[in-house]
């Protein structure tokens, strides 16, 4: 009876803190640089020491980043993959691999870029998403209060100026409505004596 493909399992992306992506892209960027100072025009073999050095260090450093499980670290292993070219087998053939190597090269630089880059992207979504304390609110500072009382009163005129007298000695100004010109006392709210930055005294 034929096996069944097993399926692949579910890779999930990985979960990086603001931390670990700062962490993250140095080491990136240097298996980039090792890559970029690779030199490929002299080697004549397909697996010399200085190749596999560098597989092994791309791949710890993708595995060290994203998680060998995650979805991240298949997408990236490739750059680990320098191929030097097809075995040939049999006396009198030979393949020159250095123009293999170089493609393969150029290859892994082009895909570990691109986690660097998908790593900027992902930084600055956390960094947009995150409490910042330059808000609106945080650069204009709460309001002043203004240093007006609006004074509330019923008919007790005594009161009234008691109350009024002192607030003045406080250094506040009480404003009384019956004491506003009729054109100021229909515009109240216009002028601001209604807004939170006016305080009011009940009485």
């Amino acid at each position: 009876m034929p096996k069944r493909p097993t399926s692949e399992p579910f890779r999930q992306s990985a979960e990086l803190s603001l931390e670990q992506i700062e962490r993250a892209i140095p080491r990136l960027q240097k298996r980039i640089e090792d890559l970029k100072n690779l030199n490929t025009s002299g080697m004549h073999e397909r697996g010399g020491p200085a190749i596999q050095a560098i597989k092994v260090s791309i791949e710890q450093t993708l595995e060290d980043v994203f998680g060998g499980t995650s979805s991240e670290y298949k997408r990236y292993h490739p750059a680990a993959i320098l191929s030097g070219g097809p075995i040939v087998i049999g006396r009198g053939s030979s393949v020159d691999h250095r123009p293999y190597f170089e493609r393969s090269r150029l290859s892994s630089i082009a895909l570990l870029e691109q986690a660097v880059q998908g790593l900027i992207e992902r930084r600055e979504d956390l960094a947009g998403s995150s409490p910042n304390v330059s808000s609106d609110y945080a650069e204009e500072g709460p309001a002043e209060l203004s240093n007006r009382i609006f004074l509330v009163h019923g008919r007790d005129g005594e009161h009234r100026e008691t109350v009024a007298r002192f607030l003045g000695l406080l250094g506040l100004e009480a404003v009384i409505l019956h004491e506003q010109p009729p054109c100021c006392t229909q515009s109240i709210p216009a002028r601001g004596l209604w807004s939170p930055t006016v305080r009011r005294a009940a009485m």
